[in-house]
């Protein structure tokens, strides 16, 4: 579900997930948001589910544009699909999981609407890893340990400090 194998057309393997409709741990679905600093806390909340496909196997893909609750394919306005491009997102998600994520960002048509494909590698060697506590402590509200992907806890990696 994450990179595209050799030979399977990036766009194609977009408009096949939009179809499913079905949620698995490799495959999420967004109604989006733009990608600014106005949509902090949106952000943090998709870096934590990007760590959480890495932490995966096999990985997974994010897609934007289509209804939580539904799985309707209602597309991402003009503005969300230019605000995710790879350097910002990448840059972000860098800065907050180690080692860095391996993902792609695709933009492309589905039915005629715009879709932003996140696609995400799991991390090599199988290894699980943590949010860092800069990440915890950039959030705006305190986050239960409970809260975070389930890698994150299950494995008990990492405690956070959340005192303020």
């Amino acid at each position: 579900c994450a990179f595209p194998k050799p030979g399977i057309e990036v766009n194609t393997l977009i408009a096949d997930l939009v179809n499913k409709k079905i949620e698995t741990a490799n495959l999420d679905y967004k109604e989006g948001f733009e990608w600014t600093r106005d949509s902090r806390d949106k952000r943090f909340d998709l870096i934590k589910d990007i760590l959480a496909m890495a932490n995966t196997r096999d990985g997974g893909t994010i897609i934007l544009g289509v209804k939580d609750d539904t799985r309707e394919l209602v597309g991402v306005s003009k503005e969300i699909w230019d605000s995710f491009d790879q350097s910002s997102v990448s840059e972000m998600v860098h800065r907050y999981g180690k080692p860095k994520v391996n993902l792609q960002v695709i933009k492309t048509k589905v039915h005629a609407k715009l879709v932003v494909g996140l696609t995400i590698a799991e991390f090599e060697d199988g290894a699980f890893k943590i949010l860092t506590q800069q990440l915890v402590k950039s959030m705006s509200r305190a986050v239960p340990v409970q809260d975070f992907p389930w890698p994150i806890v299950e494995h008990r990696l990492h405690t956070f400090d959340l005192a303020p």
